[in-house]
């Protein structure tokens, strides 16, 4: 079809994979798990943690702090030491509504998971989950979707 504009190469162009660009932030009170999370996170192409948190009361000033741009996933964990990874939660999407939040615990239990599901948690990942667990979840929490480990969904409590 000469002259029409219309290319036949484009039809069957391959798509282009573009890495995911993704800000991440950590809230978790072991140094060491933040340290080897950052790592891990830090090696997807595009992925960045601009800041970690060790309890609630930080988190809650660096998000105020970062109000004008805040992460597109945030990493909570379920027992912060002092606090509760849940009310934590529920604090921070009474003032940024949306937040994509996924848990990680190291409970595999199905009332937690569903209470972190009713705080407004976009998923909950166990913190023995294999790596690649961990990943896909931020990617599925990151595209609005739902995320819940693969054993609590293996064994269908979730």
């Amino acid at each position: 079809m000469a002259g029409s504009g219309f290319n036949i190469r484009g039809c069957f162009a391959k798509r282009i994979h573009r890495p995911m660009s993704l800000r991440i932030v950590l809230v978790d009170n072991h140094p060491g798990w933040r340290r080897s999370l950052r790592g891990l996170l830090e090696r997807e192409p595009g992925w960045s943690v601009p800041w970690e948190a060790g309890d609630s009361a930080t988190a809650l000033a660096a998000f105020e702090a970062s109000a004008a741009q805040p992460p597109d996933v945030l990493l909570l964990d379920l027992d912060l030491g002092e606090g509760c990874g849940l009310s934590l939660c529920q604090q921070l999407l009474s003032r940024w509504p949306g937040l994509p939040i996924l848990m990680l615990s190291w409970h595999d239990d199905l009332p937690l998971a569903q209470a972190a599901a009713t705080a407004g948690c976009r998923g909950y990942v166990l913190k023995d989950d294999p790596p690649q667990e961990l990943i896909v979840a931020i990617r599925e929490v990151a595209r609005g979707r739902r995320h819940f480990s693969k054993t609590l969904r293996e064994d269908q409590r979730l």
